[in-house]
Formats: structure tokens, C-alpha cells, sequence
């Protein structure tokens, strides 16, 4: 593991010769996340803690092309060995606005913040930091779109050949807003086990960006229609259909943050119980037929290289409340030398 994190410098050395400039970060992300879901039959109680540093350097061939070399290392608090595991961070990187395109195995952070929970949960960020596959992004004016790909799982003896397709769009001519994101995700056979197995899961929503009209920072309201399809194609060609209402708010003032989400409808996930999180990354609390999840923050700093975040989060569902508490720091330093 040792080997992996130096060898990535090592061979970013040669670069410096060729380079018009390099870029380099380094970034320190600890996470410590305490869920107290205690006889819940959705989400079992866990504690997640550790840290996450990531060096990476970037070779600009000129102002829009750039290559990206790097490593994501993880600990685990708690464990007796050195590293938890590590993953490379190796992409090309095209970027002439409106469009930006990114291919290889780049940082996740940032790209899917739109995404409700029920598409991926939050432990997704502490142990898939990176997506391997495609990213393209066309931005201007009122219209924001994105396409990707996110390869998962190469067919092997034990391992099933696995992938995302997603979409995001927004769309914002004033205060009103229309969005919509969509993903599947295609989970296929193994060396050993035959099969697919297809994923669904589609939000379309409508809202307002009222932050201008009052005292605070930030203040979105959102509703719409969340809908699920799920099949075996071993055993159908038919999808079973899930959905609901899915209203969201988000507020900020100054460093306080409240954010609450609720869906009303059918279940999602209906081969949890099987499949479990082999098929479904979402919030497996989103499989009741009411939930709402109330986010309450306070950021102690909050700016372009510090991050450092404590939420307390109430989980209602199952005529329950489940309690939640994360501390989050996010830390990056990083300069470009000019040659």
C-alpha cells in the first residue's frame, strides 16, 4: 500500500520537464459518522470513522487540456494496519466553458450533490470517493446538463461486470427552477453466476431559489415525483414499479444549516432483502412509505481550503425517530508552479 502512494509521485516527475505548469493538491478529508438506527428493519446502527488523503498532480498542456495523476488512500480509525486501502486517481480533464469532459478515475466530490438520497447514501463519499468511467458537462446561461458513466465491477471469477448510466439537468430562467436526474444501474452476470439485474430511479422536480428575497444565504424549496423500476431479467422481462412525492428544503444563514427532505409513496427497493447494496447505493430508509430526514448544521469554518462540519440528523420513519451525528473536515493545500 506504501508502494502505491509514492509510486504515483515517481512517475509524475518526468512531467515537470515537459510541462507548461503543474498543479498540485493535496487533500485530508476526516470523517467520523454515528448512526443510531436501533431496531430499525430498514438501516442497521453503525459507526463510520476515519480519514482519507489524497495528493494528486496536474499537468496542464495549456488552458484547456490537462492530465492528473494521484492516489486516494483511506484509514479507518480503529484498525492495526498502516492503510485501509487505496485507489488511483489517473484523468484527463477538458475544460472550455460551456463544456467540461473528464475520462478515467476521477473525484466524485462535487459532480452528484444534486442527487437526493435515494440515489446514493452518504457513506458512498467516505468509501467510492472516485468514479471510474466518463463525465461531460455542458453549463451556460440559464442550462445545466450532465452525462456520465461509472464503471463499478469488471466480470470476473467472483466479481459481476457492473455500471452506472446517469443524467442531471437544471434548468433555471429566475427564481423558479425545473430539474431532473436520472440513473441505472446495470448489474450483470459473474464468472461463476449468470444473470442481470437493472436499476431505475428517476427524480423530476420544480422549485424556488428564494434567497434573494430574505436576510439569508441560501433558501431552495422543491417538490416532485421520485420513481424506482427494478428487475431479474433471469426471472422477467417486467419491472416492478415504486414511487412517491419527494419535497425537499434547504436554508442557510451564515455558518447554520437546515436542510429537510420527505417522501411519501410506495417503498423503493423491493429486492433489498435480497440484493441489498450490491444493487442499491440510495438510503435504504427511503424503502418505508413515509420518511423524512432533518438536517441540522453548523459549519465552524468554511472556506476555499477548510471545511469543517457538524451535523446532527433526525431520521423519521417506521413511526420512529432515528438519531445521527457526523463531523466532517475537509482540508486541501495546493499551489501551481509556471515554467
Amino acid at each position: 500500500m506504501k508502494k502505491l502512494f509514492f509510486l504515483s509521485f515517481i512517475a509524475c516527475l518526468p512531467l515537470t520537464v515537459l510541462a507548461q505548469s503543474i498543479d498540485w493538491t493535496v487533500g485530508l478529508m476526516n470523517f467520523f459518522d454515528n448512526t443510531e438506527f436501533e431496531g430499525s428493519s430498514y438501516q442497521h446502527p453503525q459507526t463510520m470513522g476515519g480519514l482519507r488523503i489524497a495528493p494528486t498532480v496536474g499537468l496542464k498542456l495549456d488552458s484547456i487540456h490537462q492530465v492528473c495523476l494521484g492516489v486516494n488512500a483511506l484509514k479507518e480509525f480503529g484498525t492495526d494496519s498502516f492503510w485501509d486501502g487505496a485507489i488511483l486517481t489517473a484523468y484527463y480533464q477538458y475544460n472550455a466553458k460551456p463544456f467540461r469532459f473528464m475520462m478515467g478515475s476521477f473525484p466524485r466530490k462535487g459532480l452528484l450533490d444534486a442527487l437526493p438520497k435515494a440515489f446514493f447514501q452518504d457513506s458512498i463519499q467516505y468509501y467510492r470517493p472516485n468514479m471510474t468511467g466518463i463525465w461531460w458537462q455542458y453549463q451556460k446561461n440559464k442550462l445545466d446538463a450532465s452525462l456520465f458513466l461509472d464503471w463499478t465491477g469488471r466480470k470476473a471469477l467472483e466479481v459481476h461486470e457492473a455500471f452506472f448510466v446517469g443524467a442531471l439537468l437544471t434548468y433555471k430562467p429566475s427564481v423558479f427552477f425545473a430539474e431532473w436526474q436520472g440513473l441505472m444501474f446495470h448489474h450483470a452476470a459473474s464468472g461463476m453466476l449468470i444473470g442481470v439485474h437493472e436499476n431505475f430511479i428517476n427524480h423530476a422536480a420544480v422549485g424556488l431559489d428564494l434567497a434573494h428575497l430574505t436576510p439569508l444565504d441560501s433558501l431552495t424549496a422543491d417538490v416532485g415525483y421520485l420513481g424506482g423500476y427494478s428487475r431479474d431479467r433471469r426471472m422477467t422481462s417486467a419491472f416492478t414499479i415504486r414511487h412517491g412525492l419527494l419535497a425537499e428544503l434547504q436554508a442557510e444563514w451564515h455558518r447554520i444549516g437546515l436542510a429537510s427532505t420527505t417522501y411519501i409513496g410506495a417503498g423503493m427497493m423491493p429486492d433489498y432483502n435480497i440484493r441489498g447494496t450490491t444493487t442499491y447505493w440510495g438510503d435504504p430508509l427511503y424503502r418505508g412509505t413515509f420518511y423524512n430526514r432533518t438536517d441540522l448544521s453548523y459549519q465552524f469554518f468554511k472556506s476555499k481550503n477548510v471545511s469543517l462540519k457538524l451535523m446532527s440528523s433526525q431520521h423519521f420513519t417506521e413511526n420512529h425517530c432515528y438519531v445521527e451525528q457526523s463531523l466532517i473536515g475537509c482540508f486541501t493545500i495546493g499551489r501551481t508552479l509556471v515554467h
